[in-house]
């Protein structure tokens, strides 16, 4: 079956086409994952310090990634991608019964788990079925495609909970749904199996050797270590603002689901796919670092335009609007960065590893910056928190600028 047809903007090649409809039918789930704080918030009265371990779970789950790196590495990895995908959607599919905050974080780790495998599979995918000149591109157009979906069920999904007290658990049964359609695509596109790699297995002699692998990595191509470093100071900033913003916009703000939908899903996700197919295209004329330097200095924008949403009561819904429009903007290109940068330094090495590397780095960040937020909300208040997190994204788009002059090299070809 032809999978690619159902999409008639699909990029030729039934592998290509079969990748972008998978990644588009991935974005009510998107959708929803975001909602996760502010459900926890609003329906479920959950505290500051609840929503801060919530926010942790992904960059804490993505660390299992240089595991997961190695046992798909030199193998077809659509069994494996196929089995772990369906176990973390029809987790989320369990929140049809959700009443109280241990079995959403149970429901998020399981997912953010599957998550770090399908990170590190589809950066296989696209290194085998699209030629390099045509990453950024290829992926911003099938993530234009993707927030496309997430923007339409972030505004219906808002407008289904505003409407029913229960509306938070059939919108996680639905989009789990939808997500379990998406893994069956991803894990229908086939991965070269090399006949003479030997299987790694997880064996307790087994288990230290990734780590190892990434600490060699990072030594033999200093390169990507300054890159990491730089994507590690715009991490920080990312995560610290992730318990802040939805206490914000609840508390704060005062803010019901239609708005928050509109504000931090729908606007978001339109202007991002205005900016991301942009973005992919630029991705594939500059280089990497160059591209960075642009895209976090301008997320320094966001939290100062959230702080004037409050200080300037009578334009909140215009500044927050504002916010979360130059957020897509930025996140456009980071996003472009975050999925695709580590097949352009992997030139001819197999780009799951750096992938891998790339991913588990947030675990890094993620077990500090999220609680750093708490406590500077915690002690100073959620101003002071949004800025420092601006000033943080600044320096790290000037970090990025000094790189692209010292590292800057355009890594493409066949």
């Amino acid at each position: 079956m032809r999978t690619w047809l159902i999409l008639p903007l699909a990029p030729r090649g039934p592998m290509r086409g079969r990748f972008t409809t998978a990644l588009a039918l991935s974005g009510p789930v998107y959708a929803i994952i975001t909602f996760g704080e502010v459900i926890a918030r609003k329906s479920l009265g959950a505290s500051a310090l609840a929503i801060t371990l919530l926010t942790m779970l992904m960059p804490l789950a993505n660390f299992t990634a240089i595991w997961w790196s190695r046992m798909l590495e030199g193998r077809d990895q659509r069994k494996i991608m196929l089995i772990v995908g369906l176990i973390g959607h029809i987790g989320l599919m369990t929140g049809i019964y959700l009443t109280h905050l241990p079995h959403l974080l149970l429901i998020y780790l399981i997912y953010y788990l599957a998550y770090a495998v399908v990170l590190t599979a589809q950066n296989r995918l696209l290194q085998q079925h699209v030629a390099s000149k045509d990453h950024g591109s290829i992926f911003g157009m099938a993530n234009s495609l993707r927030m496309a979906a997430a923007a339409l069920v972030s505004w219906l999904a808002g407008l289904w909970m505003d409407g029913h007290p229960d509306g938070f658990r059939h919108v996680f049964f639905i989009t789990g749904a939808i997500g379990v359609l998406s893994t069956i695509l991803f894990a229908s596109i086939p991965t070269r199996h090399q006949t003479d790699h030997v299987a790694w297995r997880p064996t307790p002699s087994n288990l230290l050797a990734p780590l190892k692998d990434a600490a060699r990595l990072l030594k033999r191509r200093p390169d990507f270590l300054r890159f990491e470093i730089g994507f590690m100071i715009y991490g920080m900033a990312f995560m610290m603002m992730l318990p802040v913003t939805p206490i914000f916009l609840v508390d704060d703000l005062q803010l019901d689901y239609t708005m928050i939908g509109l504000a931090r899903g729908a606007v978001f996700q339109l202007v991002t796919i205005l900016s991301i197919a942009w973005f992919g295209r630029l991705y594939d004329r500059v280089t990497a670092q160059k591209l960075a330097s642009i895209v976090f200095s301008l997320l320094a924008l966001h939290p100062l335009l959230l702080m004037a949403s409050y200080l300037l009561p009578e334009y909140t819904v215009a500044y927050v609007f504002a916010s979360f429009g130059v957020f897509g903007i930025a996140m456009g290109g980071v996003s472009i960065l975050w999925s695709v940068s580590s097949v352009r330094f992997a030139g001819e090495e197999d780009a799951g590893v750096y992938q891998a590397v790339h991913i588990a780095a947030t675990a890094v960040r993620g077990s500090v910056a999220p609680l750093l937020g708490y406590v500077v909300m915690t002690w100073l208040g959620r101003l002071p928190a949004l800025a420092i997190a601006s000033a943080i994204w600044l320096v790290s788009g000037l970090f990025m600028a000094h790189l692209h002059r010292k590292d800057g090299v355009l890594l493409t070809g066949e």
